[in-house]
């Protein structure tokens, strides 16, 4: 009880409106929260109101369960910087752990507006969704400047959310057991983080009736399911998906491959007595080299067809590793199938219901030291640039 008390007490500041600059206390639906005026280097004005909660910390019986509303609290919450984000593992990317303040109460929405949606309201609202696979990547490493500069400078108020990454937000367990975990939690966390921006956007300005949802990679993979998902009818109005789609697998399919390994989780952690050894059959090897193996490419053209269902014959295999066989070709086989293929058809489909879409491409190859994949990565080559993310150097980062 006492480590609850210090909590509220450090979270929680005495209820005083400042005469110098009211504009930065909102009210909304749980309480007052006090943000923070930010000039960016190119001295844009823009307030930010960071680390709001839009759920109940996902702790002790809601572990693993769909997000609950969060409680209401006394005072004024102090929202000026970045909370914890999402537990997520950074050995995949340029960041280390120590870089970041990692908790499971971590649901938290980070808000980027001016001072004349504040005053004026009707502004419109990009929704965002960041990338890494659902296993890495937080909001709290986004550029304060840089979102003001691209968003708030331009009368478009940004949200940026916290999700459950990894075995906390995408656990999948056979949903015919009698399990003590709801399914998709991760999910149930986007759609959470929506509601709340519908609810409450307006109290920054925002018009509920413009808000474009937008994700990169993992990010822009929950932006598909969203436009098919029941559940958010009314939540948005418009979507920007980028470089990630439910495109293809090329891998060797294993069937229940990611339950297999959430049950391997499970046993490992106690919680499970039995284990399906399928779940350890697939990896992939790509030789160090700078010439393209052949045997690989033909077995990966075949990975191809295979997916996607398509009526092969030997003489189709070959003119798949015949149009990708070069060091600059074949490096490009891989994004056309997973991400430009899928895009362009989901593009097109949207086109023939006679609804607007736009498909853009990105081929600035000028990125340089803009992008630094650190010490956990090697870096690319110029044949690899522009890569995967790289043009979220331009708005984001």
């Amino acid at each position: 009880m006492t480590l609850k008390i210090l909590i509220v007490l450090f979270l929680l500041e005495p209820f005083v409106i400042s005469q110098s600059d009211p504009i930065t206390i909102r009210k909304i639906s749980s309480g007052y929260i006090r943000g923070r005026k930010h000039i960016s280097e190119n001295g844009n004005e823009g307030y930010v109101f960071l680390g709001i909660p839009y759920a109940k910390p996902p702790i002790g019986e809601l572990r693993f369960r769909k997000p609950e509303k969060s409680r209401p609290w006394l005072g004024v919450m102090n929202t000026t910087e970045y909370r914890a984000s999402c537990y997520w593992n950074s050995t995949a990317t340029s960041n280390f752990a120590s870089m970041f303040n990692m908790s499971e109460d971590c649901l938290h929405v980070n808000i980027y507006t001016n001072k004349e949606c504040l005053t004026k309201g009707g502004c419109a609202v990009i929704h965002y969704f960041h990338g890494g696979r659902f296993i890495h990547g937080t909001p709290t490493q986004f550029n304060h400047s840089f979102l003001v500069d691209n968003f708030a400078s331009r009368d478009v108020i940004f949200v940026s959310v916290g999700v459950r990454n990894a075995a906390f937000g995408v656990l999948n367990l056979n949903h015919k057991l009698n399990l003590s975990q709801d399914i998709n939690s991760g999910f149930q966390d986007v759609v959470a983080s929506l509601q709340w921006t519908q609810s409450e956007i307006s109290k920054f300005g925002g018009n509920k009736n413009k808000v474009t949802i937008m994700g990169h990679s993992g990010g822009g993979i929950n932006v598909n399911l969203l436009l098919v998902s029941p559940l958010t009818r009314g939540l948005f109005h418009q979507a920007v998906i980028m470089s990630g789609i439910m495109g293809l697998n090329v891998f060797p399919l294993v069937q229940d491959r990611n339950e297999g390994a959430s049950r391997y989780l499970a046993y490992a952690l106690g919680c499970a007595r039995t284990l399906n050894k399928e779940s350890y059959d697939s990896k992939f090897l790509i030789k160090d080299a700078v010439y393209v193996d052949q045997e690989l490419l033909l077995w990966y053209c075949e990975q191809i067809f295979i997916t996607i269902g398509y009526n092969y014959t030997n003489e189709t295999i070959d003119v798949c590793a015949k149009e990708y066989n070069s060091s600059s070709r074949a490096i490009d086989l891989a994004d056309n199938i997973r991400y430009y293929v899928p895009h362009f058809n989901l593009a097109e489909r949207i086109f023939q219901s006679q609804q607007p879409v736009y498909l853009y491409q990105f081929e600035y190859s000028g990125i340089g030291d803009a992008f630094v994949s650190g010490p956990n990565i090697p870096q690319y080559v110029p044949e690899e640039i522009p890569h995967h993310a790289q043009e979220m150097v331009l708005f984001i980062f």
